[in-house]
């Protein structure tokens, strides 16, 4: 077995239990953990794209798709006028 799949696997079974209990709040809290990451000026480039990765892995473990999400961005076309029914044609 490769390492990386080991560490997968790992962390399949770590975040299975958590997935079962309050699977609602956990799927924010990754999607939010994703949406909110941010590179500050400390942290390296390969540092930030391997925490950045990992976060994303767990979103995708909990049923999110990320980019998907078009919520946010109905939100967004709202809060600057754009109806987002009609927002190709702006």
């Amino acid at each position: 077995m490769d390492i990386i799949e080991l560490i997968r696997l790992i962390r399949t079974t770590m975040y299975s239990d958590t997935f079962h209990n309050k699977s609602t709040l956990k799927y924010t809290e990754a999607e939010l953990g994703v949406v909110n990451y941010k590179q500050t000026r400390h942290v390296v480039n390969s540092r930030y794209l391997e925490v950045f990765r990992n976060r994303v892995e767990v979103y995708i473990l909990f049923g999110g798709e990320p980019g998907t999400n078009t919520a946010r961005v109905h939100a967004q076309l709202q809060t600057t006028g754009i109806d987002p029914a009609s927002a190709s044609q702006a």
